[in-house]
């Protein structure tokens, strides 16, 4: 099976890559992958950020590909590099897209695409998996994350003939009218960050290295999530960057831009365009973005709250029994933690 295994497109997903080898051997993913690693099944987690050594290693065997050409089709590096902490996040990896798996169906727009580029490769590049690369440089149109005919979410594992085609309605990818769209600064920058994480570099004349940058860039978007975009979130259910849409994520890095390109003179009047202040920043972050949020207004503190637990305990345990009083109790106690007199 070795000598019938094309070469990976250059940049390509190893999704993709294993995808259009199953199309090519006349199979269904599914039997494919159990061709190459029997009695097991790859297709129920993400494959290009989880894959395994064990398939990893069935993979080179079978492909005769060294692992290092593999290795370079897959998202793990890139996990590795926004990892902020040993414990391994389960389904979300900051800065990729998330596919919200449920066994193998993907019930999240994850997995975006550019149909020019799609058309013209056949297959699926990695950068289109980063939740902060939302346009296509070289066609400068806006990617898309669905079917332009049945608005499916993109599922090519499920496609037997072509991955130009859609997995449910057969309809092809890459007829759709194009979104005209020119690339945000953030998109070079974070990508620049990605690949160069020991590099430093300057966001708002404050030194740091890309891995910091990558850091404090998601901060900085979560905090306006939380607290300045009240009304968006209400109408979008998911409210971290890699579960967006498309067109939310390119509007997230248009406003990255501004905070990005802003200095000690513009920060204030921007993040108080969305009522943002240090108060909503509750996550660690880098020094850098310190630096940038001590900036901003300190925001509402509210003073005089002394009770303890104690005493919260005995004012519950009042209510729950009904004592003599207790209404009373409670409103001393809610007046106090608002830092008012009864």
């Amino acid at each position: 099976m070795c000598a019938s295994w094309s070469r990976p497109i250059p940049g390509e997903l190893l999704s993709s890559y294993v995808m259009r080898q199953a199309i090519a051997h006349g199979s269904s993913a599914d039997r494919f992958t159990r061709l190459v690693l029997p009695h097991s099944s790859v297709w129920n987690r993400d494959l290009d950020v989880c894959a395994g050594s064990e398939f990893m290693s069935a993979l080179c065997a079978s492909s005769g590909h060294p692992p290092e050409l593999l290795d370079e089709l897959t998202l793990y590096r890139w996990a590795e590099v926004t990892r902020r902490s040993e414990v391994r996040t389960k389904g979300v990896y900051h800065w990729i897209g998330c596919l919200g798996l449920y066994h193998r169906t993907r019930r999240l727009h994850g997995q975006a695409f550019c149909p020019d580029c799609l058309g013209e490769y056949g297959g699926f590049l990695r950068q289109w998996r980063l939740s902060f690369w939302t346009v296509c440089p070289f066609h400068r149109r806006l990617l898309m994350d669905a079917c332009p005919h049945c608005g499916a979410v993109v599922q090519p594992h499920r496609q037997d003939f072509d991955l130009r085609l859609c997995w449910s309605c057969s309809g092809d990818l890459t007829s759709c009218s194009p979104v005209c769209a020119v690339p945000t600064a953030s998109q070079g920058l974070l990508f620049n960050a990605l690949v160069g994480p020991s590099d430093w570099l300057e966001p708002c004349n404050f030194r740091c290295s890309g891995r910091q940058l990558l850091w404090g860039a998601d901060v900085l978007l979560s905090a306006f999530y939380g607290h300045g975009r009240q009304e968006e979130q209400a109408s979008d259910e998911h409210s971290r960057v890699e579960k967006r849409r498309i067109e939310l994520r390119h509007a997230d890095m248009e406003l990255l831009d501004s905070l990005l390109a802003a200095d000690a003179r513009t920060i204030g009047p921007v993040a108080a365009g969305y009522h943002v202040t240090q108060r909503c920043f509750r996550q660690e972050m880098p020094g850098w973005l310190q630096s940038l949020v001590a900036l901003l207004p300190t925001g509402r503190v509210n003073k005089g709250f002394a009770a303890g637990r104690r005493e919260i305990k005995a004012v519950v345990d009042a209510q729950r029994s009904r004592a003599p009083g207790w209404q009373e109790l409670r409103a001393d106690l809610l007046f106090k933690m608002i830092g008012r007199r009864a």
